[in-house]
């Protein structure tokens, strides 16, 4: 007489099947989650240089801050609450043309950071 049901050889079978599945899931998850924070930080990065930016372009031609050299600041994230570095450094190309070279960096990992270019001219006003 045959019972119905599963025998044990089954039951391995489909719990090693299962594992096999849910590690590779979780492997996933892992590398999403460590890609998900390295965006994050890339954005906070670009809107930080972003808002810079626009400050620098909004101030006049002859302003202290743009003034030629290196210029340095540290600003924190509201969201995120981490530190960044934000330096600039300003170059005379012509008599009503600056070169700004912005970078940004996290003091954490200062070998990865992102660096902008604006080019400001007295003439045209941007």
């Amino acid at each position: 007489m045959k019972t119905k049901g599963f025998s044990l050889v089954e039951l391995l079978i489909s719990m090693a099947l299962i594992f096999f599945l849910l590690t590779g899931m979780a492997q996933l998850i892992i590398l999403s989650c460590a890609a998900k924070k390295k965006a994050e930080l890339h954005l906070t990065a670009a809107s930080l240089a972003c808002s810079k930016l626009e400050y620098l372009k909004s101030l006049p031609f002859e302003s202290p801050e743009l003034e030629q050299g290196l210029h340095t600041e540290s600003v924190k994230d509201s969201l995120s609450a981490q530190v960044f570095s934000r330096e600039w450094r300003v170059q005379d190309q012509a008599e009503d043309m600056k070169k700004i070279v912005l970078r940004i960096s996290s003091p954490n990992n200062r070998k990865k950071e992102a660096a902008f270019v604006l080019l400001i001219n007295r003439k045209l006003e941007f």
